[in-house]
């Protein structure tokens, strides 16, 4: 009889295994694009909080403005993408960075300036964050606004616009990239489900024959594993069996003989004795 079967173990596994990476990759996703966007803004808030301790640490609580102290400025500008504007008590620029223009310089100032020290002042920290809108640039900004250990006033500012930008790239590569691992994956999956079922497969197969009292089939091990270690037991319990069923038939053979031999012999027992009745 054919040993068939209604759900195979290679397609279960490899209906898990592509549901787990389905699933992985459609977790990234979600979070990629409800997510990324948060990240970036707080790890430009981070990047905006290193700028703010590199700037403390250049002035050293000092309110004199080196050739050393503007080098260090503008590096701190171009290290961390940020537009820098420092103003002392009586509103004048001390220095500024990554300004591209008189009139973005002169736009800032008006900003600083018009800081919310109640704001900051609710903040209990020496900075504070905004999130604004240029309406006439169509331009969105993240800015810190605070005071440095000498009171010196500053104004940080990055565009987020770039970030908008990462994030849609960020999204449409991960949804290539993912698409592409699906291929891939499922590909893989199915080569090594069908690694590791096609010996679980044999042995049910075997176990199948055994059942019919077919001996002849054997487990082929080509590994030392648990799935081998079950083959090996099997090839041995094969022969035993077959051993043991052959004694069985040759006792069964000679116990068949002897059962004849005895009525025969009662059977000649039999007609003697009724021939010297007659007689």
């Amino acid at each position: 009889r054919r040993f068939e079967l209604k759900k195979s173990i290679t397609i279960q596994f490899s209906f898990i295994f592509i549901s787990i990476l389905a699933g992985t990759i459609l977790l990234c996703l979600t979070a990629n694009v409800f997510f990324l966007k948060d990240f970036y803004m707080a790890t430009l808030r981070s990047s905006f909080i290193d700028a703010y301790n590199d700037v403390n640490n250049s002035f050293a609580d000092t309110k004199y403005v080196s050739e050393l102290t503007l080098y260090e400025i503008a590096e701190i500008s171009r290290r961390y993408d940020v537009e820098i504007l420092i103003v002392d008590s009586a509103a004048t620029v001390v220095l500024s960075a990554g300004m591209e223009s008189e009139d973005e310089r002169e736009q800032l100032l008006n900003v600083i300036l018009s800081q919310n020290d109640t704001l900051l002042s609710n903040t209990k920290s020496k900075y504070y964050f905004l999130h604004t809108q240029d309406v006439r640039a169509n331009q969105s900004y993240m800015e810190m606004l605070g005071v440095l250990d000498n009171d010196y006033r500053f104004y940080f500012r990055a565009p987020l616009e770039n970030i908008e930008n990462h994030v849609a790239v960020a999204n449409r590569f991960l949804i290539q990239v993912s698409g592409v691992a699906i291929i891939i994956g499922v590909l893989v999956i199915v080569y090594m489900t069908r690694r590791v079922t096609t010996p679980i497969k044999q042995l049910a197969h075997i176990s199948n024959r055994m059942a019919n009292l077919d001996f002849s089939a054997h487990y082929e091990s080509s590994g030392d594993n648990e799935v081998d270690m079950l083959g090996r037991h099997m090839n041995v319990m094969s022969n035993k069996l077959e051993n043991t069923i052959s004694k069985l038939k040759t006792a069964n053979v000679e116990l068949q003989k002897d059962i004849e031999r005895k009525n025969y012999g009662l059977f000649i027992t039999t007609s003697t004795t009724s021939r010297n009745r007659i007689l």
